[in-house]
C-alpha cells in the first residue's frame, strides 16, 4: 500500500489519467445498486453494463469482477440464470488472474447456488467444496457463514441431515461471533429444520424457540413464518394440536404480508390436516 501511495505523489500525471474512467465508472455502478435495490433490474443491468465497459478501459480488474457479480444479480433477478452463470464464471476468471480469493469463493457459491435451484446436487457440491477449500485459508466472519450454511442446505436437499448439521453449526457460530443476528437466525432456522429431518422433534423446538426470538428482533416478516412454519411441523409430530395450530396460524399470517401464495397454500393445507385429524378424534 505504500509503494503504491508513493507512486500516486510522484506520478500526478498517471493519477489524473486515470480519474476520468475510474470515477465514472464508480458512480455509474452505485446508481446501478440503486436501481436494484428498487428492483428494477432490466435498468440496474443497462448500468452496469455500461461501468463494466468503463472499467475494463481504465484496465481496473479489481472493478471489473465486482461488476461483474452485480450483472449475474441482476440477471438472476430477472430469472435468467444461464446467463448469470456466464457473468459469475467470468467474474471467477478475473479472481483468479488478480488473486481476489474472497471474490473467487462468492463466486463459487454463488454458481453452486444455481446448481442447487436446478436440482443438480452433484454441481452444486462441486463448486460449494472448491468454494469451502478456499475459506480455510480465509478469517471467518459472516461471508464464510453464508457459504457454509448454503453447503448445509445441499445436504439437507439430499436428506443427509447429520451431514447438513456438520456444516450448519460452525455457521451459526461464525454469525454470532459476528453480531449477525439475520444470519444467524436463517441458521437457527435450518437447524431446527434438520432436526425434524432426524425425527428429533422436542431439539427441534429448542432451536426454533431461538430461531423465533431472533427473528422477532430482526423484523424479518418472511423469515419469521419460515421459522413458524418449521415449529408448527414439530409440534404436529409430537401431536401438540394446540399449538401447532398456532405456529400454522402464525406462519400463514406472515406469509400473507410477505405475498407469498405458494406458502400460504401450503398453510392452509396444514391447518386444514390438523382440523381433520382433531375431528377425527
Amino acid at each position: 500500500m505504500n509503494q503504491e501511495a508513493q507512486a500516486s505523489e510522484t506520478n500526478d500525471n498517471s493519477k489524473s489519467a486515470r480519474l476520468p474512467a475510474e470515477v465514472p465508472a464508480a458512480v455509474i455502478d452505485r446508481q446501478g445498486m440503486l436501481q436494484f435495490q428498487r428492483r428494477e433490474f432490466a435498468p440496474a443491468l443497462g448500468t452496469f453494463n455500461r461501468s463494466l465497459d468503463l472499467y475494463r478501459l481504465a484496465n481496473d480488474s479489481k472493478g471489473e469482477s465486482q461488476v461483474l457479480t452485480r450483472i449475474a444479480m441482476s440477471y438472476e433477478a430477472m430469472g435468467q440464470r444461464h446467463r448469470s452463470l456466464d457473468s459469475l464464471f467470468l467474474a471467477l476468471t478475473v479472481q483468479k488472474r488478480i488473486g481476489d480469493k474472497q471474490g473467487e469463493a462468492t463466486s463459487l457459491s454463488e454458481i453452486g447456488n444455481i446448481y442447487r435451484v436446478w436440482r443438480s446436487p452433484t454441481e452444486t457440491l462441486r463448486y460449494l467444496k472448491t468454494a469451502l477449500q478456499i475459506c480455510k485459508a480465509l478469517p471467518d466472519g459472516p461471508f464464510k457463514a453464508r457459504i457454509f450454511n448454503q453447503a448445509g442446505m445441499t445436504y439437507f436437499d439430499l436428506q443427509d441431515y447429520k451431514k447438513a448439521l456438520r456444516y450448519y453449526l460452525p455457521a451459526l457460530e461464525m454469525y454470532r461471533e459476528a453480531g449477525d443476528e439475520l444470519g444467524a437466525t436463517a441458521v437457527l432456522n435450518n437447524i431446527g429444520a434438520a432436526h425434524n429431518g432426524l425425527r428429533h422433534f422436542h431439539d427441534a423446538l429448542k432451536v426454533l424457540t431461538q430461531a423465533n426470538s431472533y427473528a422477532m428482533r430482526t423484523g424479518d416478516d418472511e423469515l419469521l413464518a419460515i421459522v413458524f412454519s418449521n415449529t408448527g411441523f414439530s409440534h404436529t409430530r409430537l401431536r401438540n394440536t394446540q399449538e401447532a395450530r398456532q405456529s400454522y396460524r402464525e406462519a400463514l399470517a406472515g406469509f400473507k404480508r410477505t405475498g407469498d401464495w405458494e406458502h400460504q397454500s401450503d398453510m392452509i393445507f396444514r391447518l386444514g390436516r390438523l382440523e381433520s385429524s382433531s375431528r377425527k378424534k
